[in-house]
């Protein structure tokens, strides 16, 4: 799980909106609908709404073990509000819960099975930007500290 919330992380700060371009119009030039792997083989598909906002992923493999997994996207006030994992072949299927506060900063994500909170991070900020992550699952407690150049 702390795989998936690295990802969340990652996804979240490469985000990040500069003022200084066209997000709107510019968001459509870098959407990925298909991967392959380096024998041609689909391994994960993308699908986007109108807006093209991502709605829906599938993965079809992970490297050396077959797997086949759906996440579903849902958004609240145009942000991602909720995804839901649907694993196909090891059936583990878990939610991840996003929230924002009042100026859209992601401040906090819950991943939950059958409605039970299993691990939670809170992301800090120093200005806009995150400095901090705090990370919490039933075996582990971690704050990780992050670092910009310029």
């Amino acid at each position: 799980m702390k795989k998936v919330i690295g990802i969340l992380i990652l996804v979240f700060l490469s985000c990040e909106k500069d003022e200084g371009q066209n997000w709107e119009e510019n968001r459509s030039k870098f959407l990925v609908d298909k991967i392959f792997d380096n024998h041609d083989n689909l391994i994960a598909e993308y699908f986007y709404d109108t807006d093209n906002k991502l709605i829906k992923k599938v993965v079809t493999d992970n490297p050396g073990v077959y797997r086949r997994w759906v996440d579903e996207f849902e958004y609240e006030d145009g942000r991602v509000s909720k995804i839901i994992h649907d694993d196909q072949t090891f059936d583990f299927d878990y939610d991840i819960l996003v929230f924002y506060n009042t100026e859209g900063q992601l401040v906090r994500s819950e991943i939950k099975v059958h409605d039970i909170i299993i691990e939670y991070s809170i992301f800090h900020y120093d200005e806009e930007r995150v400095k901090s992550v705090f990370f919490q699952d039933e075996l582990v407690s971690v704050e990780s500290n992050i670092e910009y150049d310029n």
